[in-house]
């Protein structure tokens, strides 16, 4: 058999054997061939292949012994490539290249670029499809007639694409003598006469521009009896104005789903396939839809879908997700994170975390190692706020009052661009929309809450604990989070690249080639599955142990001890939290003395042994009977959830070390919910 076997019908009726032409027996023959290439990897009946046989004629009584002659003809031919199927027969596909399947699969791909807006690939996807037409498709073989049309609405439809394609790309003056050859052609077709006027005016030409107009108007008139559509007219009326610039395109979003995350909804979206996926976690200002109105936005998520699976949601609060019923931690969003890549069968990938969606990413990086194969943070940090002992963040006290200022007084007219992307304030169209997604990504009142929430955060003690490689984006000219974060990150992850380019805050204006190609060769290099050893948790000691099953299980958390003290385990500060306050409440825990510490502790450990679990139990044996006390890594953590904590001194936590850590005594804890 044949390496592989080419059949082309984009023209005449030809066929090749492992790059050899062959000589097709007879036009029977070749309408069968035909025909099975028409449906290749479909069982075509013999009923349909006598009917395109004997199109123009009664189909005589010898005409299925004259179909198995011709099957059998090409089979000597052709090889094993034809099957016989029940009543019917079968090209097979994987031997087989047809081109006009390769030539409606580059029309796909061509269609799928232009809608993103990469109008080169589009351009180029969809010329290579039309340069597979020989002449009119099935010329030879009239039983496929509605199938030549078909092809050739195709080929027409490619064909105006591309030249819209090229026209975008400001290659007017180079169309003008191919439209002047096929408005000659087709000397009705309204579309093809409306991309010569454009060339023409675009190439300085306007007169003649409005000769071709008065000359379609006239034959239209004279032929059909009508005047010319509302399209051509259009461009005729916009020639006149001197405004016929490139229109506006959105791009239609994909469609937006729900999921249940404790009790709010939130909206996702899927975009594209393969491996690995990537849940872009986004920052505050977020609409879904929104996301597709925009050709920068659009071409951005539709070029990172190409590198994997491309998971978007809009986080509780924002966007077409449900509104919160008050403040919400980073533990309570990362539930969300959670739950979407549940309702999408994710169970590991990628995380894009952007701006204020970058805290949050490290902490589920590192409390969920199992599910992240890799983290890329843009325009995060660890700490917006300044710090004694952080570097970073001399610029946000005048950052946060803008945006108060903003949500105060002028929210919803695009100032916030000010911010996020000064190189486009000069454009009218921008502003419009980012003022469009201030309106509809987050109420002013839920804007500065967050903005609270964001003033508070710092994930600096995590750092350490995250375990996936990481791509850190920083962009230099960045006025929410200058370079300085960036680095600080880069220096303090153990496995960081670190990429800055010039640029603006807003991750897809500008330059992002390069963005795009650090993310392909992140996940390029990728590992496969593998185990962590370690994870980042909440250890829970209360002093003396109390018997406490039910609350722990009920704040997902888990027992590793239960006798003379209680030591638990939590995925998250809050739930550790709510459990504790729940302990000292009972009548058992009256005399109870409860510590927190969130640090590493070993994933598969059936024991409380380690430095977190040592720095819990000293925490709990400072404190005060009927008390719940913490260390440092706690308050950061719990950022939103309202918890008040009061400060007692710093202390030797850890035996053989020097380091003195921060003690806080938890003295208000509002956290209805926490253990959802």
């Amino acid at each position: 058999m044949a390496d592989r076997v080419d059949v082309r019908v984009l023209g005449r009726v030809e066929a090749s054997a492992s790059g050899t032409p062959l000589a097709l027996p007879g036009a029977r023959a070749r309408t069968v061939l035909a025909t099975l290439a028409t449906y290749v990897g479909r069982v075509v009946s013999a009923d349909r292949l006598l009917t395109a046989m004997w199109v123009d004629g009664e189909i005589p009584e010898s005409a299925t012994g004259q179909l198995h002659t011709c099957v059998w003809r090409l089979r000597s031919m052709l090889g094993g490539v034809i099957e016989t199927r029940g009543a019917g027969y079968l090209l097979v596909g994987d031997d087989v290249v047809v081109d006009a399947r390769d030539f409606e699969g580059q029309v796909a791909r061509g269609r799928a670029a232009y809608a993103a807006g990469r109008l080169d690939a589009a351009a180029d996807t969809l010329a290579g499809g039309l340069a597979l037409w020989r002449g009119p498709a099935l010329t030879d073989v009239p039983g496929l007639a509605s199938e030549a049309v078909r092809l050739e609405e195709l080929r027409r439809s490619a064909l105006a694409m591309r030249i819209d394609a090229d026209l975008e790309l400001g290659r007017h003056a180079d169309l003008v003598a191919e439209l002047s050859g096929l408005t000659t052609e087709r000397p009705l077709d309204e579309r093809l006469h409306g991309q010569l006027m454009t060339a023409l005016y675009r190439s300085g030409r306007a007169a003649d521009a409005l000769t071709v107009f008065e000359s379609v108007r006239a034959r239209l008139r004279d032929e059909l009896g009508v005047d010319p559509g509302a399209g051509l007219r259009d461009v005729h009326q916009r020639v006149l104005t001197e405004d016929l610039l490139v229109p506006a395109r959105t791009v239609s979003p994909p469609p937006t789903r729900y999921v249940t995350s404790g009790d709010v909804h939130i909206a996702y979206q899927v975009v594209g396939e393969g491996a690995p996926d990537i849940v872009f976690v986004p920052g505050l200002l977020s609409h879904l839809d929104l996301w597709w109105d925009d050709r920068s936005t659009a071409d951005f998520f539709t070029r990172l879908a190409a590198v994997g699976r491309l998971i978007l949601f809009d986080k509780r609060d924002t966007g077409s997700s449900d509104r919160a019923p008050g403040a919400q931690t980073l533990e309570e969003r990362m539930d969300d994170v959670r739950a979407v890549m549940d309702a999408c069968g994710s169970e590991r990938a990628v995380l894009f975390g952007y701006s204020e969606g970058g805290p949050m990413s490290l902490l589920f990086a590192a409390t969920y190692p199992e599910r992240v194969a890799g983290l890329v943070l843009s325009g995060a940090s660890a700490r917006w706020s300044p710090a004694y002992d952080y570097p970073c963040g001399r610029s946000s006290a005048s950052m946060f009052a803008d945006f108060e200022r903003l949500a105060d007084s002028a929210w919803g007219l695009g100032h916030s661009i000010e911010r996020y992307a000064p190189s486009m304030a000069d454009s009218a169209r921008a502003v419009e929309l980012v003022g469009r997604r201030e309106r509809m990504s987050v109420s002013p009142s839920d804007f500065l809450r967050m903005l609270a929430m964001v003033r508070d955060i710092d994930v600096r003690s995590v750092l350490p604990s995250v375990q996936a490689p990481t791509l850190i984006i920083q962009r230099a000219d960045d006025r929410v989070t200058p370079p300085e974060h960036g680095r600080f990150l880069a220096s303090r992850l153990p496995d960081a690249r670190y990429v800055e380019q010039p640029g603006d805050h807003v991750i897809w204006t500008g330059e992002t080639d390069g963005v795009l190609a650090a993310v392909q060769e992140l996940v390029s290099g990728l590992a496969g599955e593998r185990t962590p050893e370690r994870v980042l948790a909440t250890v829970l000691v209360c002093e003396p142990g109390i018997v406490a099953t039910d609350l722990v299980e009920r704040h997902r958390g888990a027992i590793l001890e239960s006798a003379a003290r209680l030591v638990a385990t939590f995925d998250g500060p809050a739930r550790a939290l709510a459990c504790a306050r729940s302990m000292v409440s009972v009548p058992a825990g009256g005399d109870a003395r409860v510590g927190l510490h969130v640090g590493e502790i070993d994933k598969a450990t059936p024991v409380a042994r380690g430095p977190a679990f040592e720095v819990a139990a000293r925490v709990a044996a400072l404190a005060d009977p009927g008390t719940i006390q913490a260390s440092r890594t706690v308050p950061d953590l719990v950022v939103g959830s309202g918890v008040a904590f009061e400060a007692r001194g710093s202390h030797r936590l850890v035996a053989d070390r020097d380091e003195e850590w921060e003690v806080f005594a938890v003295v208000q804890t509002p956290l209805a919910g926490a253990g959802h």
